[in-house]
């Protein structure tokens, strides 16, 4: 199971990454280095899944639960503090409406639950 959730949880942070944060970067005064993003965005997915193939981890629709649970306790016991405490929404992706953080919240969902689809189909 922590196979399973750690392996979710990079596929959901990756593809999130690549999706939802890096096509904003452009637009942002931050600086950007696209080799960085690659190495912190990219290769320890792919190693991930050398080790379930290598390994035959059986990834179940039962076991799809884990992944989401961990986003829900990272959004509310650690993001949620911290955004509260701070300002800082940390991505842009989280800003202050409402509406623009549920999609945020609702794509990161549809992506966990594509890649654990994905895993079940692919392992």
């Amino acid at each position: 199971i922590f196979f399973i959730l750690t392996w979710n949880t990079l596929f959901c942070i990756t593809i999130g990454y690549w999706l939802l944060v890096y096509p904003k970067l452009g637009d942002s005064s931050e600086p950007t280095n696209i080799l960085l993003d690659i190495i912190s965005h990219g290769p320890v997915l792919i190693l991930y899944s050398i080790l379930a193939i290598n390994y035959e981890i059986v990834f179940t629709i039962e076991s799809v639960i884990y992944p989401l649970l961990l986003g829900y306790f990272y959004l509310f016991f650690i993001w949620l503090p911290w955004y509260k405490l701070t300002g800082d929404t940390v991505y842009d992706a989280m800003d202050k409406r409402w509406n623009k953080r549920f999609m945020t919240i609702f794509k990161m969902n549809f992506i966990s639950l594509i890649g654990h689809l994905l895993a079940i189909f692919l392992f």
